[in-house]
């Protein structure tokens, strides 16, 4: 917080924004609260999904917030300072929940642009470069799937947008001059559009893009398995990895998630990505509401067959029933909804206990940091050691006690 305080001193704002995930939501009350003590007057912006789903709580809970942003901020945050420049009042800026007096008053929602393409071109040069491993772009907003532990939908509905490509290649242009290495798209679902993603890659590849930086995306197993050339396109154009969320080895557990795909689907586009050089960066969470031993044990042992086979794994340990999710609501209605203060979780429909599992998860990561210290890839093969370590507590070859 050293380098925020230094900044707050040196620019000294009127005005002050925030962006806030439910995993980010006490730091960033806490950036709010060191810009009102370094200037009462000061106006406190807070926005995010966190935000829009919980703005009537924040402005009730936090005394350093002013100002909830609902949805997406970049026209609100210009009619905000207008406002403030102007010393106009606030009830007219739609998309805005604020506090008015002790009472939190909660403006009309603002409606979706529907362009993009409308909005400038974030001011990339503002941004120190060193120290980013890859520099952020976005080309689209939204998700039209209904995965029950997603938020998107919070912000955007079942809307999907993209940004004409022209204004894309521009944007990477000005990477390119900063100089910027990697590129990550930070889409929520980078190829929800086959053929757009063939001409945007086409783009990169005349402009020369390709041959001077490497490129990263979010995408989806379906879209993948649905346009099988889809990784050699990717591959072609410099894309270096595919990050898509399996979530389970078990049918059951991603029927109950919604994410309309199968083992068999994940299997095939590793295969598929692996063949075109393109690595897919797989995704699990190994503990939901609904999942026994069994399926679990099902979920390991397709993350370690993927391993096995060319992809990287990674893995959420629990589900976290974030606010504005469909998974969020089953639970609140079925009483297994649990909070203490900003930690989000849940009692478990099958009777397992959550506390013994998470026990285990840390014992099989001290075992297997102990058992293969030293080998070769240590870092690379990690988590496919410590899903081994974790198969075998689960299936009782081993014993908690003498971990």
């Amino acid at each position: 917080m050293a380098l925020l305080d230094e900044a707050l001193s040196r620019f000294g704002p009127s005005v002050a924004g925030v962006s806030a995930m439910t995993d980010s939501f006490s730091a960033a009350r806490e950036v709010c609260r060191r810009v009102k003590a370094l200037n009462p007057s000061a106006l406190a912006v807070m926005g995010g999904i966190h935000a829009t789903v919980h703005d009537r709580d924040i402005l009730s809970t936090c005394p350093d917030v002013d100002i909830v942003v609902r949805g997406e901020g970049e026209y609100i945050l210009r009619d905000i300072l207008r406002a403030r420049s102007a010393g106009l009042p606030l009830s007219g800026i739609e998309g805005l929940t604020y506090r008015n007096g002790r009472v939190a008053v909660r403006n009309r929602r603002r409606a979706v642009e529907p362009s993009l393409d409308s909005y400038p071109i974030p001011a990339h040069q503002l941004v120190p470069g060193r120290g980013y491993r890859a520099r952020g772009i976005s080309s689209s907003r939204g998700c039209s799937r209904r995965c029950t532990f997603c938020s998107i939908r919070s912000l955007y509905g079942g809307t999907v947008r993209f940004r004409e490509i022209d204004g894309l290649m521009d944007e990477i242009g000005q990477l390119a001059v900063l100089g910027a290495e990697g590129v990550y798209f930070s889409d929520d679902n980078f190829t929800a559009d086959a053929a757009r993603v063939a001409s945007l890659c086409r783009a990169i590849e005349a402009r020369g893009f390709h041959r001077r930086m490497r490129f990263f995306a979010e995408g989806r197993v379906d879209d993948v398995c649905e346009n099988p050339m889809l990784p050699g396109i990717l591959s072609e154009a410099g894309f270096g990895a595919l990050y898509v969320g399996a979530e389970s080895g078990s049918i059951e557990i991603l029927e109950g998630y919604r994410k309309g795909i199968t083992p068999a689907d994940i299997e095939r586009c590793v295969a598929l990505c692996v063949e075109q050089n393109l690595t897919p960066v797989v995704s699990f969470i190994l503990y939901g509401p609904r999942d026994t031993v069994a399926t679990i044990r099902e979920t390991l042992a397709l993350a370690r067959r993927l391993f096995e086979n060319g992809a990287e794994i990674a893995c959420t340990e629990m589900l976290i029933p974030y606010p504005g999710t469909p998974i969020q609501a089953r639970l609140s209605k079925d009483g297994k909804f649990r909070r203490k203060r900003e930690v989000y979780y849940f009692e478990s429909y099958r009777g397992l206990d959550t506390e013994r599992f998470l026990r285990l998860v840390n014992a099989a990561r001290q075992t297997a940091a102990r058992l293969f210290e030293g080998e070769p890839f240590a870092q690379q093969r990690r988590l496919y050691r410590e899903f081994g370590c974790l198969d075998d507590l689960l299936a009782g070859r081993a014993d908690l006690e003498e971990v």
